[in-house]
């Protein structure tokens, strides 16, 4: 049976939205693995890429093995 990946959590801070430019936002990111560690993230591209590294400084996403 295959290992299925899980959602890594996060909380997003969203400070500042441009109401001429909505990808331009401020704010920023923090992971809820007890690091404490936040990343700032100033547009969508920068957020997703925050984002997109998953968990941090653990390397790769963490794997849950099938239930019985």
């Amino acid at each position: 049976m295959a290992q299925l990946s899980t959602a890594d959590s996060f909380i997003v801070r969203i400070y500042r939205i441009d109401t001429e430019e909505q990808k331009r936002l401020t704010g920023q990111v923090e992971p809820l693995d007890g690091s404490r560690e936040r990343t700032p993230f100033t547009d969508v591209e920068e957020l997703a890429a925050v984002l997109g590294r998953g968990t941090w400084k653990r390397g790769g996403q963490r794997k849950r093995e099938p239930g019985p």
